[in-house]
């Protein structure tokens, strides 16, 4: 939806009534600013779609320094980051793009990413042998990068991080986690476990120093069941 035009001058310019609402294709006029907004909706389907997870620079081999055109790649900050070509996983990706070729050769066409929660983990049981609690669930997602264990001492909560589990394998896999409680852990007691599977999106190496990187998002599924154990 376009929300304005402003001229280089710094006149704002009329939108045409022609261009109220949303659209999906707008004109961009020389010697302006065209700001629009966005609205991404999350469609309903049947199957899940995958991550587009690619090079950054598909055109060149992984490794490879991206480079970006005249002026150096910087981070939010300001500071240099010295990309190497390597995968990233862009959540839906979509694209805007001008319709006149030499300007999509002229870099107006730029991705969109889309962060989309994965499906949940499902069937989430546990045992116990002493002071160890191992939780195990089936993964429901292909999109997933991970899992997260969350646990609370009481049925509705607070729920409270404590593992990462990353994802190895696969929809229909099983996965574990073992919840050492004893030593500096809680201790005996009575526990509620449930799982949450999630998606990061962006670039997430660490770049050396004084860079910070590049933001990701995280998006997370709904929890699984909640599971209940008592230890000694």
């Amino acid at each position: 939806q376009i929300i304005n035009r402003m001229a280089w001058d710094g006149q704002l310019l009329e939108i045409h009534p022609t261009e109220y609402g949303w659209k999906e294709t707008f004109r961009v006029h020389p010697l302006q600013h065209t700001v629009v907004a966005f609205r991404p909706t999350l469609p309903t389907q049947p199957f899940e779609v995958p991550n587009s997870i690619r090079l950054i620079d598909p055109t060149m081999p992984e490794g490879y320094p991206v480079e970006g055109g005249p002026l150096p790649i910087l981070d939010p900050i300001g500071e240099l980051a010295p990309i190497l070509n390597h995968y990233v996983n862009l959540g839906w990706e979509y694209v805007w793009h001008c319709h006149i070729l030499s300007h999509e050769e002229m870099d107006m066409m730029r991705p969109l990413t889309f962060a989309v929660p994965p499906y949940p983990p499902i069937d989430l049981a546990s045992s116990s042998v002493g002071m160890e609690v191992t939780l195990s669930w089936t993964d429901g997602s292909n999109t997933e990068t991970g899992f997260t264990v969350l646990r609370a001492d009481t049925p509705d909560g607070p729920w409270i991080p404590i593992a990462t589990v990353p994802a190895v394998v696969g929809k229909g896999s099983i996965v574990e986690y073992v919840d050492e409680l004893a030593g500096p852990g809680p201790g005996a007691g009575t526990y509620y476990y449930q799982v949450v599977a999630a998606n990061v999106i962006g670039d997430t190496v660490v770049y050396p120093a004084p860079s910070i990187g590049f933001p990701t998002l995280e998006v997370k599924s709904n929890p699984t069941n909640t599971v209940t154990i008592t230890v000694p």
